[in-house]
C-alpha cells in the first residue's frame, strides 16, 4: 500500500507541474500578445532613408543592399504591410529576414522590443533602348499602427553590349554609344582588325580578356580616352571601388606579326596590362595609362615596342618587365607603390628566367626623360647575361636607387631615393600619379 500511495503522490506532484507549466505558458503568451503597441507614436525606423545602387548594366543583378529596420521602443511592434510601391513589376526586389514572394508583400511582421530585422534590396536594371544611362526609382512602402514610411530605392541602368567568346575575323568597330561588357575571351584572329573607337568602353568579367592575332587600332583622345577595366561598377565598401582591387580581369595578350596602336588608352585593375610575346612587328603605346594590375602593367618579352608619354604604375610583381627585343621609353611614368609587391618599378633581362639557360637577346633597349620609382630602394633591376647581345641605355632618367659611374649604361641621369615627393598621391586610392609643382622631378618627362 506504501508503494501505491508513493505512485499515486507522483502522479499527481507531475500533474500539478504540468498544469502549472501549461499556465505559465498561457501566462507568458498573454503577456507577450499584451506587449505589441498599437500606439501611432511608436514606429520603426530604417537604417538608412535612401538604397543607392552605383551604374548597373541591364539584364545583370546587383549585389544585395542590407537596410535594418528597427524597433527602439520597449513595446513589440506588428507592421501590418510592408510593399514594393512598383510591385512584382518592379526592377527592385525585396526579401525580409530571409522571406520572400513573388508579389513583393508582407504582412504581419514582427518586430520585437528593442530589436531589428532585415530587409534585403536587389536590382535587375531593364533593357532600356537607350545609349545613355536611365535612373531607375522605387519604393518600400511600411504600414505600422496606422502610419507609412517609405524607403526610397534609386539605381542606374546602362544598356550594354555584350561579347560573349567574341572572335574578330575580319573588321568590327568597337564605338563610344553604348559600354561593352566582355565575358570570356574577346580574340582578334590572325588576319582580323579591332579599331575601337574614342571614348569606347569596354569592361570584362573576371578572368575575362582579350588576344590579339590579328590588328587592335586603338586610339582614344585627351578628351574621350578608351576605358578598360572590371565590370565590377560597385565598391568594396564606401568610397572604394571594385577597380581599386587588381586582377579584375586579365588584360590584353598579344601574338602577332602585326603592326599595333593604342593611344589614349586607360587600362586598370587586371592581371597584366600589356602582354607582349615575340612580337616582331612594332606594336606603339602613346598617352596611355595602364595602373593597378596584379603581376605587371606591361611585360614584353623579345618584342618591338616603343612606348611613349604613358604611366605604368602599381605592379603587384613588377610596374614594368622587359626580357630582349628592340624598345623604346620616352617621356615616361614607371611606378610602383604597392605595398603587397613581390618585385620593383622595373625590370629588364636578356634571359628568361627560371631554370632555362636560355638567352634572349636585347637587340635595343631605350629609357629617356623617364621617372623610374617607387617607395623601395633599387626600383631598377638590370639582370644581364654577359654571353648575350645587350645594347640598353637610360638617358635623363629620375632613378630611385644606387647611383651607378656605368657611364655607357646611364647618361645625365639623376638618383633619387623613396622619401622624394614626386607625385600627388601615391599611398592609398584614389592614386594620382601627376607630377607635384614642387617635384624633384618635375623638369625630366618634360625637360
Amino acid at each position: 500500500m506504501r508503494e501505491n500511495r508513493g505512485f499515486i503522490s507522483r502522479k499527481v506532484s507531475n500533474g500539478l507541474v504540468l498544469l502549472l507549466t501549461i499556465l505559465s505558458v498561457s501566462l507568458l503568451t498573454g503577456c507577450m500578445e499584451d506587449d505589441f503597441t498599437s500606439n501611432s507614436g511608436k514606429q520603426i525606423t530604417f537604417s538608412t532613408d535612401t538604397v543607392s545602387f552605383d551604374t548597373l548594366f541591364t539584364n545583370q543583378t546587383s549585389v544585395t543592399a542590407i537596410v535594418k529596420i528597427y524597433n527602439r521602443n520597449k513595446e513589440s511592434l506588428r507592421i501590418a504591410s510592408m510593399r514594393l510601391a512598383g510591385g512584382s513589376e518592379s526592377p527592385f526586389k525585396i526579401n525580409v529576414n530571409g522571406q520572400s514572394n513573388r508579389l513583393q508583400q508582407f504582412s504581419g511582421v514582427e518586430v520585437l522590443g528593442k530589436d531589428s530585422i532585415y530587409l534585403f534590396v536587389q536590382v535587375t536594371p531593364p533593357a532600356t533602348g537607350e545609349n545613355v544611362p536611365v535612373l531607375l526609382e522605387d519604393s518600400v512602402i511600411v504600414m505600422t499602427n496606422g502610419v507609412e514610411k517609405h524607403l526610397i530605392l534609386r539605381a542606374v541602368g546602362q544598356d550594354v553590349v555584350i561579347l560573349d567568346q567574341e572572335t574578330v575575323r575580319g573588321t568590327k568597330t568597337l564605338t563610344a554609344d553604348r559600354p561593352y561588357l566582355i565575358l570570356g575571351e574577346l580574340t582578334v584572329g590572325e588576319g582580323g582588325r579591332l579599331t575601337i573607337d574614342p571614348g569606347a568602353r569596354l569592361y570584362f568579367h573576371y578572368n575575362a580578356g582579350m588576344t590579339v592575332r590579328g590588328r587592335l587600332d586603338a586610339q582614344g583622345t585627351e578628351e574621350h580616352p578608351i576605358r578598360m577595366m572590371g565590370d565590377r561598377l560597385d565598391n568594396v565598401f564606401d568610397g572604394v571601388p571594385y577597380d581599386s582591387l587588381s586582377q579584375q580581369w586579365r588584360g590584353i595578350t598579344f601574338i602577332t606579326s602585326e603592326p599595333q596602336q593604342l593611344s589614349y588608352v586607360r587600362m586598370t585593375s587586371g592581371t597584366t596590362g600589356l602582354d607582349m610575346d615575340s612580337s616582331a612587328t612594332e606594336i606603339k603605346v602613346s598617352h596611355c595609362i595602364i595602373h593597378n594590375f596584379s603581376r605587371y602593367g606591361i611585360s614584353a618579352t623579345n618584342s618591338k615596342v616603343i612606348i611613349d608619354n604613358t604611366q605604368i604604375t602599381n605592379g603587384g610583381i613588377n610596374a614594368v618587365r622587359l626580357t630582349g627585343g628592340d624598345w623604346e621609353m620616352d617621356r615616361c611614368i614607371i611606378a610602383n607603390y604597392n605595398r603587397n609587391r613581390s618585385g620593383v618599378a622595373m625590370r629588364v633581362s636578356n634571359r628568361p628566367g627560371g631554370k632555362s639557360e636560355e638567352k634572349t637577346p636585347l637587340k635595343k633597349g631605350r629609357v629617356e626623360n623617364s621617372i623610374i620609382a617607387g617607395n623601395r630602394n633599387g626600383e631598377l633591376v638590370i639582370d644581364k647575361a654577359e654571353d648575350s647581345e645587350w645594347d640598353m641605355r637610360l638617358v635623363r632618367c629620375w632613378i630611385n636607387g644606387m647611383e651607378s659611374s656605368d657611364t655607357e649604361l646611364f647618361s645625365d641621369c639623376v638618383w633619387g631615393n623613396p622619401q622624394a615627393e614626386l607625385f600627388v598621391n601615391t599611398e592609398r586610392y584614389p592614386y594620382d600619379f601627376s607630377i607635384k609643382e614642387d617635384s624633384p622631378a618635375k623638369d625630366i618627362i618634360h625637360p
